[in-house]
């Protein structure tokens, strides 16, 4: 029996970042989140801000590398990763 994959804390922020940018968000199980914006797609893997990395997720890391897909860890990062970050949609922390 498989399971669902448990999905990161910081996701929900990033969602909500990139959704009142204008952007679609689907969030599936292979990679945490595939963005549509501005007729472009970027696969996303989401992390905590503080997350260490094992032996397994730098091998992941490499891997992504390899296939374009982002890695962010705030919305922040996320944005400005499709290109829409703005003062108006983030405020400083």
């Amino acid at each position: 029996m498989r399971y669902a994959r448990k999905r990161d804390t910081a996701e929900p922020g990033i969602v909500e970042a990139l959704r009142a940018a204008g952007a679609l968000v689907h969030q599936c199980n292979d990679w945490d989140l595939i963005v549509k914006y501005r007729g472009k797609l970027w696969m996303m893997e989401v992390k905590t801000p503080t997350a260490a990395r094992d032996k397994r997720q730098k091998k992941q890391e490499a891997f992504c590398a390899l296939w374009e897909v982002s890695y962010v860890r705030t919305p922040e990062q996320a944005l400005m990763t499709i290109g829409g970050m703005t003062s108006d949609l983030v405020k400083p922390s």
